[in-house]
């Protein structure tokens, strides 16, 4: 059972890391027209879902 829980904290350490790197690079504009502004505003929503399921 424990291993299973390192592997879920793992992989929310990995996705809360891509999730802030993408966030970083939507705000300076390093993505540009890779991303379409609908999955940006997904990426914040989700972000911010991240952030909170962090939490508990």
């Amino acid at each position: 059972m424990a291993q299973c829980r390192d592997l879920e904290n793992h992989h929310h350490e990995k996705l809360l890391e891509i999730s802030i790197s993408t966030l970083e690079k939507i705000v300076e504009g390093d993505l540009g027209e890779d991303l379409p502004n609908d999955l940006r505003a997904g990426h914040f929503q989700k972000f911010n879902y991240v952030e909170a399921s962090g939490t508990f």
